[in-house]
């Protein structure tokens, strides 16, 4: 996060793709259909949803936090979007108050608090849209933080004002300004030990202190009719970077540098791409071909590979055990900012019959780059050792891993759960391991 980054936020007409350089926005450009606003220099206008009167009520009833060997987890089972953001923000405020100020302020701007108002707020302004839940959410969560703070109030010092709704929102947007790592493995089938689909990933990104320390796990409760889920990431931040749903689907994203054109319309940040893949996909059949619809639906301005999994059984009533179908598999939605090539996305399956995916930082469908990657490497070469158990992908995670890894992750699809091992300035922290994710997400 350079000079660079902020070179490129404020460059007109867009500049050639370089590393840190993704986002050059310097006008606003047209968002979705139905994409609302948030206007500028003030917050939008969030009524309280009208089954839920009481949802910015003192203690919030929106959610918990709960304190595991390892890990936070924050449950959020309130049932409106306002209730729990502002559960998020009351629980969580001096979190996200600490991480916005040294990584948003400090990190971000290269040292410079002071570009965050001046270039990259006005930037991500122009190139991303966030939707209307998800802004009221961001309201919500600040009312939070406002409600906990107290006195202490929310003043930001420089930028010389409070710390308001785009401020927790333009966070979403900011792996989308500069990617890293990341890489992962998806075994299934002869390549699996118990034949179910395990997920081992790595999450690479350079952090500070304070986001070192705040990850946490998030449990989401069903909303709306869209099932819950499971996701890894960091107090006030919308959407997913790594996530399991009630349903049997997981999805992971991971950065990839590629030159190719910028979209012309406003682009959706791929973390909340991911809450829609976790949200909306059931497995079956055409569980890729659906995922694959979904991601072309979007517009991207940062390249990355999603990795896609899926399991469940399915029993038709009245119908002998011998007869259930199992629909297991993984596979990689490689997004790009080209909208003329492959609609903006190209589904790479595994090869042949091989029950096994694996993804980090390059493009291997869309562009057929091969960037002779360790990480990738260090997954590949451990499948020859198949079947894998969740050990062997721990083991795996670990010789993939990195300086910069910020937590691992060992999903297990047949059983549905999620185990998550955290870095923080302290080292490694013990092992989190969750009950299946049905029971997590039905939890109170």
């Amino acid at each position: 996060m350079t000079a660079a980054l902020l070179l490129a936020l404020s460059l007109a007409p867009p500049a050639p793709f370089t590393p840190f350089a993704q986002v050059p926005p310097v006008a606003p450009i047209a968002g979705p259909p139905g994409a609302e606003e948030v206007p500028d220099g003030g917050p939008p206008s969030v009524a309280p949803a009208g089954s839920d009167p009481d949802w910015a009520a003192v203690p919030p009833t929106g959610g918990r936090l709960e304190v595991h060997p390892g890990t936070r987890v924050l449950h959020l089972n309130g049932p409106s979007i306002e209730s729990r953001g502002f559960a998020e923000g009351y629980l969580l405020a001096d979190d996200i108050f600490d991480c916005f100020g040294e990584f948003a302020l400090d990190h971000v701007t290269g040292g410079a608090p002071v570009a965050w108002d001046l270039v990259v707020r006005p930037g991500i302004r122009a190139r991303f849209a966030f939707g209307a839940s998800h802004e009221r959410w961001a309201e919500a969560v600040v009312r939070g933080m406002a409600a906990a703070r107290g006195d202490r109030g929310l003043g930001l010092g420089v930028p010389d004002r409070d710390l308001d709704p785009f401020d927790v929102l333009a966070c979403a947007a900011i792996p989308d300004l500069a990617g890293v790592l990341c890489s992962s493995l998806a075994v299934w089938g002869d390549s699996s030990a118990s034949g179910d689909v395990l997920v081992g990933r790595n999450l690479d990104y350079p952090s500070t202190p304070a986001v070192e320390r705040a990850s946490l796990v998030e449990v989401h409760a069903p909303l709306d009719g869209a099932p819950g889920w499971i996701g890894v990431g960091w107090p006030g931040s919308a959407g997913c970077l790594t996530g399991l749903s009630e349903r049997g689907v997981y999805a992971a994203v991971h950065d990839v540098y590629a030159d190719e054109a910028l979209p012309k319309t406003k682009a959706t940040p791929r973390t909340l791409i991911l809450e829609t893949l976790l949200t909306e996909l059931a497995p079956g059949a055409s569980t890729a071909e659906e995922a694959l619809r979904v991601a072309r639906t979007r517009s991207f301005v940062m390249a990355g590979n999603v990795m896609v999994a899926w399991q469940a059984n399915e029993r038709p009533t009245e119908v002998p055990a011998d007869l259930v179908r199992t629909f297991r598999g993984a596979c990689v939605l490689e997004i790009g900012t080209d909208e003329a090539l492959d609609a903006g996305v190209t589904l790479r399956r595994s090869d042949g019959a091989e029950p096994w995916i694996a993804c980090s930082n390059d493009f291997r469908a869309r562009s057929g780059a091969d960037l002779g990657c360790r990480r990738y490497a260090a997954w590949t070469d451990g499948v020859e050792r198949a079947p894998l158990q969740a050990s062997d992908l721990w083991r795996l995670a670990d010789d993939a891993g990195m300086t910069i890894t910020l937590y691992r992750t060992v999903a297990d699809l047949g059983a549905g759960t999620l185990s998550v091992e955290r870095h923080t300035d302290a080292g490694w922290q013990p092992r989190w391991r969750s009950r299946s994710v049905a029971a997590e997400v039905r939890s109170q």
